[in-house]
């Protein structure tokens, strides 16, 4: 009997904290959502929990994001209020971005690809065109600063400008291109900042030059000597 009475007092001890965490969480119908919408959004004593769902006036779909604890955690998608398009997917790891981000433009093309760690862009990072969907620019980054080569092209395909960067600031030689491939100009950056190279000052002071235009002068104004109010003496006749 006395063992009887203990197995029950120990399932109790088991089951009732199942029993008031159950009593303690909630779930709500997400505001502004369809009249169809089925999914809730679940909250209990320690915050919201899976998944959230977030829709606007007209009842457009505009952000699903997980959630532990009250904070983002897992999965997280934002939409286009106009058109219902994905805008952004991304990863959280306890409130912070944390793996492979891609953000992506109005018509669905992609925009841009890349990686957090920590809440921090890290690794290879490129970015597209809207239109055509050929590559804008690619690069590496460490601790949300651009390092390391960085390429830069045209929508119609052909490099732009490509160079270094040192903790997210431009540096060495950059070189931009013509669209036939051609060198057009080199910039030597230190710490970001363009450096006037010999070749380029003497050019400008050509152009310079080149530009000033010679005025010629004009003739001296004869001016009337003769004061205000004085009257001219008519010749005397003989």
């Amino acid at each position: 009997m006395i063992i009887r009475k203990n197995i029950i007092t120990l399932l109790i001890c088991i089951v009732l904290p199942c029993i008031s965490f159950s009593q303690n969480e909630w779930a709500t119908r997400p505001k502004y959502a369809p009249w169809g919408e089925k999914d809730r959004n679940v909250t209990n004593d320690k915050g919201k929990q899976g998944v959230w769902k977030y829709f606007t006036r007209d009842r457009i779909l505009i952000l699903k994001v997980s959630y532990k604890d009250g904070v983002k955690h897992g999965p997280c998608i934002k939409y286009y209020s106009s058109n219902g398009q994905v805008r952004e997917e991304a990863n959280f790891f306890y409130g912070k971005r944390d793996s492979t981000y891609t953000t992506y433009y109005i018509n669905g093309q992609v925009y841009t690809e890349g990686f957090y760690t920590e809440g921090k862009k890290t690794g290879d990072w490129t970015s597209y065109f809207k239109s055509s969907g050929a590559l804008k620019s690619q690069g590496k980054y460490v601790a949300n600063k651009r390092v390391g080569e960085w390429t830069f092209y045209s929508s119609k395909g052909y490099k732009l400008s490509a160079g270094k960067y040192v903790n997210g600031v431009k540096e060495g030689d950059w070189i931009t291109y013509t669209s036939d491939g051609k060198v057009r100009e080199t910039i030597k950056y230190i710490s970001g900042v363009a450096q006037l190279t010999e070749g380029a000052a003497t050019t400008t002071k050509k152009n310079t030059k080149s530009t000033i235009k010679t005025i010629p002068k004009k003739p001296p104004v004869k001016t009337d000597t003769t004061k205000a109010g004085t009257k001219k003496e008519a010749p005397k006749e003989n």
